[in-house]
């Protein structure tokens, strides 16, 4: 008996199709066990499956060999998964990032399997000529449809359908996974769950819960640019002979051409020719770039903070300023013989038109509208708030009434018992905008 023949217990179990997926057919349940098509790439899976139960990892089936039939034996996984048409928990965020994690065990998991001499995966795999080199890191999965994302209690605890596994580099892995779990495509072409998702922010979970490096994050946008190109031809390519099972899925996915299964999603959101010579517009490639920008920014977000940062502190700074002057400047002033306070009023104002109060004065609201533009929508909101209010109550409240009294004091046409009044009341007003401002600063920081 061949070590890779299976054999039956003795108890025959129904044979239960099951459903899902965009490729591979004839797959059914048999007790405990999964039957599938023995695929072109199975030399590949198999030792792959071996190696990820040698290495303890628990998110994959186990092979058990070959049936009677001739089908390929795999363990059943128990679970749910998101079949057609898809469920609304898609678009929950805290499965999306077990989706990243799930994702990173498996590549740490395979990045130690080494192909068997004579194992090689199936041919046609190739890149194109304008593909970027990128060195293979791990066997990767690469077909992170939610059809092979398997959940148990709101989580992604395994994966299934392995017949796409080839060398590959990690950020192939995490442009893979986005593609369908963000979605990377025209949301006309998304699952209707995903339609409405803030998918730059989705791709920014995925990101961090996969923990990728910076070299990854910088390069993601022109992989998926580029390799949705492939997924376009890779279906015609293969349609004329067995590509994985033999079943006609694939002729199938181009007779959808772009409609359906795979080639809409990477036909809608970059520009190919077809073997026919057509060109497909780039409808979402600024999509993918904004992505990226929200989504794997490390760099970005660092900036983003210390913009965030400065701003509070100008903000602390001039809402000190006018406090001080309404606490303790102003009633300091009023308690001593008037003409005193005038000369040391005017005094105050001469010294204090300096570059530090220009700094404080015109850089905080500025510092506040440029985190409001840059931020997200979550801390936005706030750093716009903070910037009228500061501009509104502050900048306008000071130009238009507080520097004229300025002046007035200063030219003698005021005298000091109607100035000190008015302009403490006018400052209070400042303050107050200050305080509030400075407020809505360190919300938008807790929002970051």
């Amino acid at each position: 008996m061949s070590a890779a023949t299976y054999v039956e217990p003795s108890e025959p179990y129904a044979e239960i199709p099951l459903a899902g997926g965009d490729v591979t057919e004839g797959v059914v349940r048999v007790g405990d066990t999964v039957r599938r098509p023995v695929g072109s790439n199975a030399p590949l899976v198999h030792a792959l499956l071996r190696h990820l139960e040698e290495a303890g990892f628990a998110g994959a089936p186990r092979f058990l060999g070959i049936d009677a039939a001739g089908r390929e034996v795999l363990t059943f996984v128990p679970g749910e998964v998101a079949g057609r048409p898809r469920p609304e928990w898609i678009a929950d965020e805290e499965r999306l990032a077990s989706v990243g994690r799930l994702v990173r065990a498996y590549d740490d998991a395979a990045a130690g399997f080494v192909l068997p001499e004579g194992v090689e995966p199936v041919p046609g795999f190739t890149e194109q000529p304008d593909m970027p080199p990128l060195p293979p890191e791990v066997v990767g999965h690469m077909d992170y449809t939610p059809d092979n994302v398997v959940f148990r209690g709101g989580r992604a605890v395994a994966l299934i359908d392995f017949d796409l596994a080839k060398p590959v580099a990690r950020v192939d892995e995490m442009c893979n996974t986005m593609l369908y779990w963000a979605p990377l495509m025209d949301p006309v072409d998304a699952d209707p769950p995903l339609r409405d998702v803030d998918a730059p922010r989705r791709c920014r979970i995925l990101a961090d819960a996969y923990g990728m490096s910076e070299a990854d994050r910088a390069r993601l946008v022109e992989v998926a640019v580029l390799r949705s190109r492939r997924s376009w031809f890779t279906p015609r390519d293969h349609s004329g002979r067995p590509r994985l099972t033999g079943r006609g899925s694939c002729r199938r996915i181009r007779d959808l051409g772009a409609g359906g299964g795979r080639a809409r999603p990477a036909a809608g959101w970059t520009r190919s020719s077809g073997p026919g010579g057509g060109a497909v517009d780039a409808r979402v490639c600024d999509r993918a770039s904004d992505a990226w920008t929200v989504s794997c920014r490390g760099r970005h977000d660092e900036h983003m903070l210390a913009l965030s940062l400065v701003a509070l502190a100008l903000h602390g700074a001039l809402a000190g300023l006018f406090y001080t002057f309404s606490m303790s400047v102003m009633p300091g002033l009023k308690a001593v013989d008037a003409a005193q306070a005038e000369a040391a009023m005017r005094s105050i104002n001469r010294k204090i038109l300096n570059p530090w109060l220009y700094l404080v004065f015109l850089g905080s609201p500025l510092a506040a509208l440029v985190a409001g533009l840059l931020a997200d929508a979550s801390a936005a909101r706030w750093f716009l708030a903070a910037a009228a209010v500061n501009f509104a109550g502050s900048f306008l409240v000071t130009v238009a009434i507080n520097v004229p009294m300025n002046n007035a004091l200063e030219a003698g046409t005021m005298p000091w018992k109607d100035y000190a009044s008015r302009w403490t009341a006018w400052n209070t007003v400042r303050a107050a905008a200050g305080v509030a401002s400075l407020v809505l600063m360190g919300a938008g920081l807790i929002a970051l």
